[in-house]
């Protein structure tokens, strides 16, 4: 077969550049419908796919499986966990082994309020973040750490380190009042806060981050 797929391409070469192959003079051309049909039964490009299928069927299936175990294990799990507790929501931050994100917000505020929306909608799709929520007005010394004056306020830690931080709408559009949901996933997946669950299904972003951050609780 790959001699096949060689003469296809010194035909195309040949073709192309106006010149002929003494090798070649004596064959006939090889259409490519016949080729891809050749391709589409040959027994070793068969037994490749069917071990790629077989590898994406496996990681399929040990990510339902580690869904079904997190979700009996926490009842937060896919949501937006709300955290009242100052010392909770620290120590869950630092000794995390997946990435967290925090949105500090009031819940009466429109803003905060949509922040929410958007954010519970991430934390069901993307399974290996964790999603918090918590009132600025239940957190006095995190508020005064992180020196939060405008709402909502998004931050994201990986490893206990802070990875980045959205302040009301900013890095998300234009609007001051709104913003596509495709866009804050897309700022989430360039900062590495979340990402696909079953890699090789979904493609994820290749966008680089600006934003490397060493800073974190320092507790």
């Amino acid at each position: 077969m790959s001699h096949q797929i060689d003469k296809f391409e010194r035909q195309a070469f040949s073709r192309n550049n106006n010149t002929s192959s003494d090798h070649d003079s004596d064959e006939s051309d090889i259409d490519i419908d016949q080729l891809m049909d050749e391709l589409d039964n040959d027994e070793e490009i068969q037994n490749i796919v069917s071990k790629q299928r077989e590898a994406r069927l496996q990681q399929l299936s040990d990510h339902l499986k580690n869904v079904s175990k997190k979700t009996s294990e926490d009842e937060n799990f896919g949501n937006l966990e709300t955290i009242e507790d100052e010392a909770k929501l620290i120590k869950l931050t630092s000794s995390s082994s997946i990435p967290v994100i925090i949105h500090f917000q009031l819940p009466h505020f429109k803003k905060c309020q949509y922040m929410d929306q958007q954010l519970s909608k991430l934390a069901r799709k993307y399974l290996n973040t964790k999603f918090i929520r918590t009132n600025v007005e239940d957190c006095a010394f995190l508020v005064d750490k992180l020196e939060i004056k405008v709402l909502p306020f998004v931050v994201g830690y990986i490893n206990g380190l802070e990875r980045t931080r959205i302040v009301g709408f900013s890095k998300l559009g234009t609007d001051p009042n709104s913003f596509e949901l495709g866009a804050l996933e897309r700022y989430l997946l360039s900062e590495r806060l979340i990402k696909s669950n079953t890699s090789g299904f979904l493609k994820s972003t290749k966008i680089k981050s600006n934003y490397e951050s060493d800073s974190s609780l320092d507790l």
